[in-house]
């Protein structure tokens, strides 16, 4: 019985020490990233001017494109002076997409005399508010716009301040 007894007690530590043995586990390691995107920078290099205008008895339009072309209609006629699209740098990541808003329609003002002045995405060079910028991070971009001008306008100086905004 004695040996029926050790046996048995040798049988069931060998059952524990099975039961004891580590589970067959693997570890693994794994990287984790960000990448902190720095500021976009958008600098004016011309502004926006529609020139020198005379204004007839009937209303009508100036647009300059993108490329600083003006053409008139209406009864708006060109009295030249300097006429030049918008024109910015921008400077940031390279490679990276940004998009620009334009500004909303707003007035050209000259004390209490205003004209409407409308800027869309078919001003913009290129056509496109969505643009990347190049390997050095930088890209460039003029804006023309279209300037209602009213029947018998009244003669002044007329400014207004628009703000564009880029967005990466």
């Amino acid at each position: 019985m004695r040996q029926w007894l050790q046996s048995s007690v040798l049988l069931v530590l060998g059952g524990a020490a099975l039961l004891a043995a580590p589970a067959l586990a693997a570890t693994a390691n794994f990287n984790a990233t960000a990448m902190i995107i720095g500021p976009i920078n958008v600098a004016p290099v011309t502004q926006l001017s529609f020139g020198s205008l005379f204004a007839g008895a009937s209303a009508g339009t100036v647009t300059i494109d993108a490329s600083g072309n003006r053409n008139t209609s209406g009864g708006v006629t060109a009295g030249g002076g300097s006429v030049s699209a918008a024109s910015f740098t921008i400077s940031g990541q390279a490679s990276q997409a940004y998009t620009i808003t334009l500004p909303a329609a707003t007035n050209l003002t000259s004390g209490a005399n205003t004209m409407p002045i409308s800027i869309a995405a078919a001003d913009l060079s290129g056509g496109s508010t969505t643009r990347v910028t190049d390997a050095g991070g930088n890209d460039s971009f003029s804006l023309g716009g279209t300037l209602s001008v009213g029947a018998n306008q009244a003669p002044g100086s007329y400014a207004a301040t628009l703000t564009i905004t880029v967005n990466h």
